[in-house]
């Protein structure tokens, strides 16, 4: 009966009606050890193969964005892509606790007005990085081929993804297949993000992998992607060195802390270019951010509220030495454009992120989101989620 509890409480809750969806609902909640571990051992090999099977067939779609020149600017390009940041948690954007003193200092562009596509980094991700198909009013979906790798690839980068995110598992689908673009690919973990065998494993295992992949000169440009575990819940977890700062909340205080774990990462990585004397441009950006919780106690996913989708985007230039705040809301949407023009790469398509410099981008209306059914919708009418701290 103790067995049976939660398959039967599950199965009233989703009311599943093929024998397929039965049969999964019922692997999925029965937690007898014995066969939860055959269960387990099942999925586990079934989702293997499955993704397996689906990176190699997607990765062999290539790119069918036309390119029309390249003409990179600098010789390397980072983009570090943070976790579950929202942008009013950070001092770079007027927060009060200083957890960002390296960005306040040395980011040559701080844009505030960045909307992700969507509240989650599954969703969110393959937005940011590749091109937008929309369908009709209601939904859009991402061109996985047409990526920013892919696009790199073809106009003569040598690219490199490094991730502390998770390479296999129920979460780990989408943006695994784009990360399988790239030319040299390194993951701090072969399975799901946040399983047991991730504990210890903190953003800053990527830094030797950086500190090795430059020391071996080339003369091709290239494009460095940094996928970081950063502030995602449970944010005490995230934490490699003690809470830096005390809001009388501990989970609060690990969020901030957390950021600012990723503001010393940052300098981490840029040191790292200066020591290999590499000509960089560095933008980090978030995936989304988060909505309050438990009377302002913690923070987690949550569509309905705008803070959720209101991220950072900062640049780094080495051969800037001014800074530029900009304040103009832009979407997420075709982000894949901007970065590619900010690498210098100039695509047949028409669009403000690939007609105008950087500071010239116009702000952009009607900017719409995906809720959790995948389907638009305007972020001017979703709740605002006010930072207490």
């Amino acid at each position: 009966m103790i067995c049976f509890y939660k398959p039967v409480k599950s199965a009233i809750k989703y009311q599943p009606t093929t024998l397929s969806s039965i049969t999964t609902l019922i692997m999925d909640n029965f937690k007898y050890p014995v066969f939860e571990f055959c269960f387990d051992l099942y999925s586990s090999a079934k989702i293997y193969q499955t993704e397996k099977a689906e990176q190699l067939r997607q990765i062999q779609q290539p790119n069918t964005i036309p390119i029309v020149s390249v003409n990179p600017k600098h010789k390397t390009y980072v983009v570090i892509i943070g976790e579950s940041v929202r942008k009013d948690y950070m001092s770079a954007y007027g927060f009060k606790y200083d957890n960002t003193p390296f960005t306040n200092k040395n980011a040559s562009v701080i844009w505030d007005g960045l909307i992700v596509p969507a509240s989650n980094t599954q969703s969110s991700i393959p937005h940011l990085i590749s091109q937008s198909s929309y369908l009709d009013d209601n939904e859009v979906n991402a061109q996985l081929n047409n990526n920013i790798i892919a696009i790199a690839n073809d106009a003569g980068f040598e690219t490199y993804w490094l991730s502390n995110q998770g390479k296999l598992g129920r979460m780990e689908i989408t943006v695994p297949r784009i990360s399988a673009y790239s030319k040299n690919i390194f993951y701090t973990k072969k399975g799901e993000y946040n399983g047991k065998s991730t504990r210890g494993k903190y953003d800053t295992l990527l830094l030797p992998e950086l500190d090795s992949l430059l020391s071996k000169k080339q003369d091709k440009p290239k494009l460095i992607i940094m996928h970081l575990i950063g502030s995602h819940p449970h944010f005490c977890k995230r934490l490699q060195f003690d809470i830096q700062f005390d809001l009388k909340n501990e989970n609060i205080s690990c969020y901030v802390s957390s950021i600012k774990e990723t503001d010393d990462l940052i300098k981490s990585t840029i040191d790292i270019l200066k020591k290999h004397n590499e000509d960089y441009s560095v933008v980090y950006f978030a995936d989304h951010g988060l909505s309050h919780a438990e009377k302002y106690q913690d923070l987690r996913h949550n569509w309905e509220y705008q803070n959720s989708y209101q991220v950072p985007l900062i640049f780094f230039d080495s051969s800037e030495k001014n800074q530029i705040k900009i304040n103009k809301q832009i979407t997420g949407y075709q982000f894949v454009y901007l970065l590619s023009h900010w690498m210098g790469i100039d695509l047949n398509v028409h669009h403000d992120y690939m007609q105008y410099n950087l500071i010239d981008i116009p702000e952009q209306k009607d900017i719409q989101i995906k809720d959790w059914k995948n389907k638009l919708y305007p972020f001017d009418n979703l709740k605002k989620d006010p930072n207490p701290y």
